[in-house]
């Protein structure tokens, strides 16, 4: 299975996410193999697009 399919199973939940540079929660809105889409911190406004492979480390927070 590929990583973006296991990130791909928190659609909708809380998640903690680690980068490289940065780690920060957020509800996961959408992933595959090239973009994951973070609401971050919650908020829609916030919305954060990253490339699926600098995703160091993702986990749910609930």
């Amino acid at each position: 299975m590929s990583f973006s399919k296991k990130i791909a199973d928190y659609v909708g939940q809380n998640i903690l996410v680690e980068t490289v540079s940065e780690s920060f929660a957020g509800v996961l809105v959408s992933a595959d193999d090239t973009f994951t889409v973070i609401n971050r911190d919650g908020a829609e406004g916030n919305r954060v697009t990253i490339l699926t492979n600098a995703i160091a480390y993702v986990r749910s927070s609930q």
